[in-house]
C-alpha cells in the first residue's frame, strides 16, 4: 500500500517585464553553468510593441545580462529560435516588423558573456511583405541555416513560400533557397524544423498537410522533396535516416504520426500512428541514448484533451508504449517540449488546466514518476541539467511575465507503509539509497510552523521524530530530497 510520495523542489523562479505588461520566454538553453532564456517582452506601454529579448541567469537565479531588439515599426516582433554556436557565441533569429517592409527575417550573433550583438543580418523579400523565421541550426564549419516562410505574389494571389537562408559565422549570405512546392497557390507554407548532416540540409514544413525536402548545403540547390502527406512539426536525423513527427490525415481525420524517411530520396520507410485520437496540437520527438525515438503530442478523444507520450522502435516503427495524460483544458497547448535525461528518464512539459506542468516519465514503460505544476503559467521549453541531483529548468510565462525557473529532480521514492513506523510516540522514517549523513529532517504543520527537527544517520538508515500531540495532516521535509505529506 502506497503511503506517501516525495515531491519536487522549486529552486528558483525569475520573471521579467519590459516597460509594459506582457511577455513570454519561448526557449531556454543551458551552457557552462549559465541559463539563457529567449522570447519577447513588451517594451512600451502599448499592447502591440513586443521586442525579441535574450536574458542570461546564473544557476542560482541571479539575472546577469539582457539584450532586446526589434523593428522600427514599434509593433509586435516574433521570436524564432536560438542556439549556442560551435564558437561559443549565441545566434538568434526572429521576425521583426519594419515601417517600409512589413516583417523581415533577422539573424543576430551575440557575445555570450554580455549578450551584446557582434553582427546582424536582415532579409526582406522583394515584395516587402511578410518574412519570418522559425528555426536556426549550424554545421561543423560554423555556417548557419535559417528556416521560415516568405510572402510572394503568384497569379495575383499572396502565397507563403518555404525559405532557407545560409550565412557564414561572420554574417555573410551564402545562398537563399525560396520555393513554393506544388501548384496550390494561396496556401501557407513554411519551414518549421531543420536538420543538417553530411553536407545536406533537411527541412520539414507545411504543404497542404506537409512536406519535407533536402538541399545541397554548399549552394542551396534542391536535391529532393516529398509532399506525400508526411508529418511536418519536428525532424531529427539519426544513423542515416530522418524521423519526422506531426499529423497525417486518415479518412478526413488528423492523427498523431511519426515517419521514418530515407535521406536519399525522401520516401517514407514506415509510418506509425501514435494515437487514434483526433490530433489538434503540436508534436515533438527526441532520440534517447537507449536508441529509441520518443514522441509527445496532444490529441482529443470525445472532446477530452490529453498528452500522448510514446516510445517507438526506430527499426520498424513499433510502439513500445503509448501513455495518455489528461490536460483538463478546452484545447491543446501551443507547445509540448520533450527531453531525454542523462539518467535515462523522459521529461515533457506543457499546460494542465491553468498551470504549467512538467512530467517525469519512466522511459521503460511510460509510467509517471512525478508531476510538478505551478499555477497561472505555461512552459514552452525545458532543459535537463546534469548535476547531482539533476535539475530541470524551463521557460514560458507567468501571468503576463517572461518566466524562467529551475526545479530539483529529487531522488524520488515511493514509500510503503513499512517505511514509516510509529513507536513510543516517535515517528521513525527509514530511507534507502541515501548517501549523505546528517540530513536535516523536520516536521511541519500544514500552515508552515516547524514542530521538530532531527538528523538522518547513515549507520541506522533512519531518522526519529517526536510524534505531534494532536491529530492532523503534517509535512515531513527532508533536506536536498523533498517533502512528504502524512496523516496522523
Amino acid at each position: 500500500m502506497l503511503f506517501f510520495i516525495i515531491n519536487q523542489t522549486l529552486l528558483w523562479m525569475a520573471t521579467e517585464q519590459g516597460n509594459g505588461p506582457g511577455g513570454a520566454s519561448m526557449k531556454i538553453i543551458y551552457y557552462n553553468d549559465t541559463l539563457f532564456s529567449f522570447g519577447t517582452l513588451n517594451m512600451s506601454n502599448f499592447s502591440t510593441d513586443y521586442d525579441v529579448c535574450s536574458i542570461s541567469y546564473s544557476m542560482n537565479g541571479t539575472k546577469l545580462w539582457q539584450n532586446c531588439y526589434g523593428g522600427n515599426a514599434n509593433s509586435n516582433d516574433h521570436f524564432g529560435d536560438a542556439i549556442i554556436g560551435i564558437d561559443g557565441y549565441i545566434y538568434t533569429t526572429a521576425g521583426v516588423k519594419n515601417l517600409s517592409s512589413d516583417y523581415d527575417i533577422v539573424v543576430y550573433k551575440h557575445n555570450r558573456a554580455n549578450l551584446i550583438p557582434v553582427w546582424s543580418y536582415l532579409y526582406n523579400s522583394s515584395q516587402n511583405r511578410w518574412d519570418e523565421s522559425s528555426v536556426i541550426v549550424q554545421d561543423n564549419s560554423g555556417n548557419l541555416y535559417v528556416g521560415g516562410y516568405s510572402d510572394t505574389i503568384v497569379n495575383n494571389t499572396t502565397s507563403q513560400k518555404h525559405i532557407v537562408l545560409s550565412l557564414n559565422q561572420n554574417g555573410n549570405l551564402r545562398w537563399i533557397y525560396k520555393n513554393y512546392v506544388g501548384n496550390n497557390w494561396g496556401y501557407s507554407q513554411g519551414v518549421r524544423s531543420i536538420a543538417y548532416v553530411n553536407n545536406a540540409v533537411y527541412a520539414s514544413g507545411t504543404f497542404n498537410s506537409s512536406t519535407i525536402f533536402s538541399l545541397n548545403a554548399n549552394n542551396g540547390s534542391l536535391k529532393w522533396y516529398n509532399s506525400q502527406v508526411l508529418p511536418n512539426d519536428n525532424i531529427i536525423y539519426d544513423n542515416g535516416y530522418l524521423y519526422v513527427s506531426g499529423v497525417k490525415w486518415f479518412a478526413g481525420v488528423p492523427k498523431l504520426t511519426v515517419d521514418k524517411v530515407d535521406t536519399i530520396n525522401g520516401s517514407s520507410i514506415w509510418g506509425t500512428i501514435v494515437s487514434d485520437s483526433i490530433a489538434t496540437g503540436s508534436t515533438r520527438i527526441t532520440k534517447g541514448t537507449d536508441g529509441y525515438i520518443y514522441f509527445i503530442g496532444c490529441a482529443s478523444y470525445n472532446n477530452v484533451y490529453q498528452y500522448i507520450i510514446s516510445k517507438i522502435d526506430p527499426q520498424n516503427g513499433q510502439k513500445i508504449f503509448a501513455s495518455n495524460y489528461s490536460i483538463l483544458n478546452s484545447s491543446c497547448p501551443g507547445s509540448t517540449p520533450v527531453i531525454y535525461g542523462n539518467n535515462g528518464s523522459l521529461y515533457f512539459g506543457g499546460k494542465r488546466a491553468d498551470s504549467l506542468v512538467i512530467y517525469k516519465i519512466n522511459s521503460q514503460n511510460g509510467n509517471l514518476i512525478w508531476k510538478w505544476t505551478y499555477p497561472q503559467s505555461m512552459v514552452y521549453s525545458i532543459v535537463y541539467v546534469n548535476s547531482n541531483p539533476p535539475k530541470i529548468c524551463g521557460s514560458g510565462y507567468l501571468g503576463n511575465n517572461f518566466l524562467t525557473f529551475c526545479i530539483q529532480d529529487n531522488s524520488t521514492q515511493i514509500l510503503e507503509k513499512s517505511n514509516l513506523i510509529i513507536k513510543d510516540n516517535k515517528i521513525i522514517v527509514k530511507l534507502s539509497g541515501v548517501s549523505k549523513n546528517n540530513l536535516k529532517i523536520a516536521l511541519y504543520s500544514v500552515d508552515g510552523r516547524k514542530i521538530y527537527e532531527s538528523s538522518f544517520e547513515i549507520k541506522n538508515g533512519e531518522v526519529s521524530l517526536n510524534k505531534p500531540d494532536r491529530r492532523g495532516i503534517y509535512i515531513i521535509k527532508i533536506e536536498s530530497i523533498g517533502s512528504m505529506r502524512v496523516i496522523f
